[in-house]
């Protein structure tokens, strides 16, 4: 359960990054907005986006792993229609949101491993 809370908070942090230095992505209210914004990800990502990743391995494969950025933008996506907290201009925000919420995440990931 700690893990589980340690990587939502992780996504959490992520997302406010991706917030504050995408153009173009905008999170309503505060705090609890964020919170509740990473849990839907979250689940949208390992609902959907289990079955996406399936689906789509051998196109993954050909792309060298580059079809991933469009499945996370996808999923991206979905999230900010399912929670109007969340939105983005266009689905190039998206992907670029997706790059930068998937790098923020390793790097935070990395950190927290390092410090336990």
């Amino acid at each position: 359960m700690k893990r589980l809370v340690i990587r939502w908070l992780i996504l959490a942090v992520a997302i406010a990054i991706a917030v504050k230095i995408v153009p173009g992505v905008h999170l309503t209210n505060g705090l609890r907005s964020l919170l509740g914004v990473a849990a839907v990800f979250g689940i949208i990502n390992l609902v959907i986006g289990t079955a996406i990743r399936i689906v789509s391995l051998p196109i993954r494969i050909l792309t060298v792993g580059l079809f991933s950025i469009v499945i996370n933008a996808v999923l991206l996506e979905l999230t900010s229609r399912a929670d109007n907290v969340l939105t983005l201009n266009n689905f190039g925000t998206a992907i670029v949101a997706a790059v930068v919420i998937s790098i923020a995440t390793s790097i935070l990931s990395a950190v927290v491993a390092i410090a336990r």
